[in-house]
């Protein structure tokens, strides 16, 4: 009853719609190709980080390289409804995420190459994901399972930061994804 009532409750309301008109917001926004929120090449961001921190991103990133990455498999997921754990999973999860943009700011501030493999194969297994947020958050799918239906998509907080996590991934070193492969930006 109470889900009903929630669900009676939801009425569009469309407030910046009804007050801006698509023109009006068409002359205020900058355009995609002017669009810059932060530095992207290495003589833009050595100005503005300290060499010693540059360094550590660097190391950090570097000890990613011979590593495989990380695999978020059916038994991990259903961890949560099994136990309660949410630990494992998020400590892969986040694990998995903050590398990937370890390697991104990494590959930006050296603008050699050598992380672009690698930021490659994070992509790849990032997107490979049927879900990108916690288990935990999984029993608003219809199915309740505690496994990710694919039908039935849901963004809870941690999905929402993954694709932006891609999103600037693609920022940073999207053209350089293109070199190796198109789809990868297609992907994203």
């Amino acid at each position: 009853m109470i889900s009903a009532l929630a669900e009676a409750q939801v009425t569009p309301r469309n407030f910046l719609a009804k007050a801006f008109s698509k023109e009006m917001v068409q002359k205020v926004l900058i355009s995609q190709k002017d669009y810059k929120p932060y530095p992207k090449t290495r003589a833009e961001w050595v100005n503005i980080i300290p060499e010693d921190e540059q360094k550590q991103i660097i190391k950090k990133a570097e000890s990613v390289l011979n590593k495989p990455v990380p695999v978020i498999d059916a038994t991990l997921l259903m961890e949560y409804v099994r136990s309660g754990d949410r630990e494992e999973h998020g400590k892969i999860s986040f694990g998995k995420r903050n590398s990937l943009m370890e390697l991104v700011i990494a590959e930006t501030l050296e603008d050699k190459g050598r992380f672009t493999e690698k930021i490659m194969n994070y992509v790849w297994s990032i997107c490979e994901e049927t879900y990108w947020g916690v288990p935990a958050h999984l029993s608003v799918q219809k199915a309740r399972s505690g496994m990710p239906d694919a039908e039935d998509p849901t963004v809870d907080l941690f999905g929402a930061e993954t694709a932006a996590g891609l999103a600037l991934t693609d920022y940073f070193v999207g053209d350089k994804l293109d070199k190796i492969s198109k789809l990868l930006r297609k992907r994203i």
